[in-house]
Formats: structure tokens, sequence, C-alpha cells
């Protein structure tokens, strides 16, 4: 062979399982059980038949590196993970890698996301090369409010109009309708499963969360904000082994920038306090400055991040980070 090609899953699962030992075999540091773990998965969903992807083969006919991706419907392909050899960690090849995989036609459609972490490929060397192909980068982290810690002042505004109270799974519908308005200009829908239609996304993601894909959910911790008969506002919690988490923190642009944000979340925090050992833990995309800051005055303090991904904001029919940020409102979301 004298030169790179390109071949599909599951065709060639064998090559990619060729891939994921070496992979696993390189692995080290205070993460390494975890990341094998991760590694397992991937090997049983390739044995199983499960996972769709595309495996890059070096001259010598070698695997060199596997693009694993999930469809965002009607849109393209949302890549994640991708596995390189160590070896092959460095621009000159991570260049050769995303190049190839982007110009790679495949049915599901074109590359939408890298979901996924890029090790030897520092943000500036991937912007370079993203950057002219529509791709933008954003960033998640992880944070916390710390156990036993005293709750974050009231908004300053008070509630003139509604009612804050307990919200859970009878609640659905008024819950999709919420999402769909929140997230529809937002990264955050296009990052949990495979639905991209706003009110469809709101309902997949909804389903996950009432059946427990991300903990017990919580409703005696889980607020909404009721004006009029709607459901302007929500906070939704689950109990995760180790902490709770804060899975939604929502307020429809029509009220926003009037304290509803903090309020909800604090409801939230009191109806947690006597649970002096569980954090209560979120996850934000940094790009969603006003939410990040938010958190951040609240007392939230960052635990982890960031976690890079990349992302085609035009091709998804989303603003670009730069201009997707409301006004500078305390509490926008």
């Amino acid at each position: 062979m004298t030169a790179f090609a390109w071949t599909s899953l599951p065709q060639d699962r064998d090559g990619a399982l060729e891939l994921l030992d070496l992979v696993a075999s390189e692995v080290t540091g205070p993460n390494r059980a975890e990341e094998l773990e991760g590694l397992g998965k991937r090997r049983s969903d390739l044995v199983g038949g499960k996972a769709a992807g595309g495996l890059l083969r070096g001259p010598d006919g070698r695997p060199w590196g596997l693009a694993l991706w999930s469809v965002l419907r009607g849109k393209g392909r949302r890549v994640s993970p991708i596995y390189l050899a160590r070896a092959h960690q460095n621009p000159t090849d991570w260049t050769t890698f995303l190049t190839g995989l982007l110009e790679r036609s495949d049915p599901a459609g074109p590359v939408l996301m890298f979901e996924t972490p890029l090790p030897g490929f520092e943000e500036a060397e991937a912007l370079a090369l993203l950057s002219p192909r529509g791709f933008q980068p954003y960033h998640r982290f992880g944070l916390s409010y710390p156990p036993g810690a005293p709750l974050p002042s009231e908004p300053s505004r008070t509630l003139d109009r509604g009612k804050i109270r307990t919200v859970g799974s009878e609640d659905w519908e008024p819950l999709a309708a919420l999402t769909a308005v929140c997230y529809a200009d937002s990264i955050d829908r296009f990052l949990f499963g495979e639905e991209v239609e706003p009110l469809a996304a709101a309902r997949s993601l909804l389903r996950s969360l009432f059946d427990g894909e991300y903990g017990a959910f919580a409703p005696e911790a889980s607020f909404g904000l009721e004006v009029d008969g709607r459901l302007l506002g929500t906070t939704l919690v689950t109990r995760r082994p180790n902490y709770n988490l804060l899975a939604d923190v929502e307020v429809h642009p029509s009220v926003q920038g009037q304290g509803h944000a903090r309020r909800l979340i604090r409801a939230s925090l009191k109806a947690l306090a006597p649970e002096t050992d569980s954090p209560l833990v979120l996850a934000v995309t940094k790009e969603n400055n006003v939410a990040f800051r938010l958190y951040q005055d609240m007392g939230f303090v960052i635990g982890q991040g960031p976690f890079p991904f990349w992302a085609n904001p035009t091709a998804l029919g989303i603003a670009s980070p730069a201009r997707a940020s409301p006004a500078e409102r305390p509490d926008a979301r």
C-alpha cells in the first residue's frame, strides 16, 4: 500500500479492534481505569456491530486512526470519540486524519461536530485547520456548589408575578415546550441524542432524564417558574451516587433578566441543603457567557475542564459563539 486509505465500520471491524488494543496498551496516568473502561465499552460496541465510523490505514496498511460517530438526524455526523495511536498525536498527523475525515463522503452526511479531545493538537493549530471549514471551538466545564456552603444571595428583584413550585414528569409537555425555546439557538441541544428539531430534541432529552439516564430524578429539588398558568423557567435535578446533578436550568426569553435563574437555582440549593455530603454539580458550555458567569457569581466553582469540542454552527443552523449570547443579562436562559 502506498497511500492512506479509509475503510468503514463494521466492514473493517478487525482493524478497528487492533487499533483500540494498541490505544489501550498506551493508556497511563491517574484516569487509566476510567479510560480503559471506556475503551472496553467501545470494543464491545464494535464486536456487537453497534458502532458506526471510519478507520484510516497508513501507507503500510496498519490501522492509524479511528473515528466513531452518531447521526444528527437530517443534518450530518457528530464524531465522538477519535482514537489515534500515540505516535500520530502530533499536528501533522492530526491534520492528515481530520482533513481526510472531513473530505470523505458518507451516507450519514457531513461531519458537523467533533465532540472529542485532540491530544497533541493545540487549539490554535486546530483552529487554523478547522476554522476555514466553518468549525468553531467550544469548551465544557464541570462546576460544583460546595456542600455545606451558605446559600447564595437572593435576586435583587422580587417575584412580583407568578410562583415557584416543584416540577415533575407530569409537567412533560410544558417542560418540552420550554426546553425547545430555550435551546433553539444553543449548541448544547446537539450534545445529546440524535434529534435536531428543537421540540423533538427537547422531548428526547427529557425522556432520558425522567428514565434515569442521568440519575434518579429528584422532584423535591426540581423547580419551575409558573406565570399565569405557563411554565417559564425550571431547574431539573437528579441524584447520582456521590453527588446531585443540576441537569438543566432554563428561563424563557420573555422573562429573562429578572433574576429568575438565580431564584430557581437557589430554590434547588435550599432543598438540597440538608445533604451536606453531596455537592450540586453541573456542566456548562463556557461560550454561554452569561450562564457561565452567573454560576460562578452564585458560588459554583470549577472542578473539571475545559473539555474542548468543535462544531460548525452555520451548518447546524445556530449562531456562532461570538454572536450566540443575548444582551448582557444576569440570567440568560
